[in-house]
């Protein structure tokens, strides 16, 4: 009796009137012969609900024992009530976490979304820091987690559903073998994709390429010197022979290059075979050249004026489809054609302008290069400017 007396009193104090209150005595009778559970309101908090209603069951041996058992009960309450206060914050801001969640998780970014989770999971974890027996912070911070993992499945990442699942107050086998199967089948394509961008990628040996651009530099217009030497200062005549030798010289190089360094030249990159092909058909096209217009009688200043001719016209064709800076070659090779016209006896000479200049352009380019686009062909460029024109009057009209 003291402890339904007890419970009456709590009722009283949280809800203002007296637990079995009804306008008659014959129907308060009623009401307290039938001890309905009483009902309270949204902000009577959950746990002190329970201890007064466990304190005015019907049945006596439902209530607590003693009045001291329901002292107790209230002591713990008010120890924890902390804690149930963050809980309760906590399931509110639950709730609109839900709603964004079925929205699709807020603006592009998401940033709602997790700001939101954030607040909810510091309240849960903030009321089982005061009280580690929460139960409803427990479960609710359970609840929260699997709600953003199956987000982060659905929309997000695996990485990031990984991590919640170790946060999980119960371990969720399934749910761990899911986040498991994504997070392998995101890491696959994570490496497919970086196999394709290595083959895709014009750049990925730029460094080496460069370098190699260096040496040619300095190498073509010493050799070209030396042989102008040798033309001019000494009886022996260089011909046709010798610079198709020259030629037939530098394309074995090209093609031992291609061989000994394939990892860095051949392999990086799929564009690196073309570039490398490109190589090796100029100088094997200069010893062709070379050969046949020996066999034709052609004149030495007449072949070098075709030899200026063919690599400015290949490199030009390599930089509208393979790289736009091979198009540094061209100018090169096509200005030595004009130098021939001016000045034709130094036609060694000028071969080694071009040939150093060029490369040293395209070594510096190289260099300098900060992304893919850097290393477009001409004509990838040419239908990007299209494609953004014809999109811009689209928008216009």
């Amino acid at each position: 009796t003291d402890v339904y007396l007890l419970g009456a009193t709590l009722h009283q104090i949280l809800t203002g009137v007296p637990p079995h209150f009804a306008p008659t005595t014959g129907a308060m009778l009623a009401k307290a012969y039938a001890s309905a559970p009483p009902h309270f309101e949204a902000d009577v908090p959950e746990t002190l609900a329970d201890i007064c209603a466990t304190a005015l069951r019907r049945n006596p041996e439902e209530r607590f024992q003693t009045a001291a058992a329901f002292a107790t009960a209230l002591s713990r309450f008010l120890e924890h009530r902390n804690s149930t206060l963050l809980a309760d914050e906590a399931e509110a801001k639950l709730e609109q976490l839900r709603q964004t969640v079925d929205l699709g998780g807020g603006d592009g970014d998401h940033r709602a979304l997790y700001n939101l989770f954030n607040e909810v999971r510091f309240g849960f974890l903030n009321a089982l820091r005061i009280w580690s027996n929460n139960q409803k912070a427990t479960r609710l911070l359970q609840e929260a987690i699997v709600m953003m993992i199956e987000w982060e499945l659905s929309h997000g990442s695996a990485g990031a559903a990984e991590a919640l699942i170790a946060e999980l107050p119960q371990h969720m086998p399934r749910l761990a073998y899911r986040v498991s199967k994504k997070r392998d089948a995101e890491t696959s394509t994570i490496m497919e994709l970086d196999e394709l961008r290595g083959e895709l990628d014009t750049t990925g040996a730029d460094r080496p390429r460069a370098m190699l651009a260096f040496v040619m530099a300095v190498t073509w217009p010493a050799l070209f010197g030396m042989l102008w030497y040798v033309d001019t200062s000494t009886n022996y005549a260089i011909g046709h022979l010798e610079l198709a030798a020259v030629a037939g010289l530098f394309s074995m190089g090209a093609v031992a290059t291609a061989i000994g360094a394939r990892e860095t030249f051949l392999a990086k990159a799929r564009f690196g075979l073309q570039t490398q092909l490109v190589q090796m058909v100029v100088h094997v096209g200069f010893a062709a050249l070379w050969l046949v217009t020996r066999s034709l009688d052609v004149p030495l200043p007449a072949a070098f004026s075709l030899a200026f001719f063919y690599g400015g016209v290949l490199w030009l064709v390599a930089a509208i489809s393979v790289d736009q800076r091979m198009a540094a070659n061209a100018v090169t090779m096509l200005g030595g054609l004009i130098a021939m016209y001016v000045a034709p006896d130094y036609a060694f000479v000028w071969m080694g302008a071009a040939g150093g200049l060029g490369s040293a352009i395209m070594g510096i380019l190289r260099l300098t290069s900060k992304s893919a686009s850097d290393a477009l062909p001409m004509s990838a460029r040419w239908s990007k400017r299209e494609a953004e024109q014809l999109l811009a009057h689209t928008r216009r009209g």
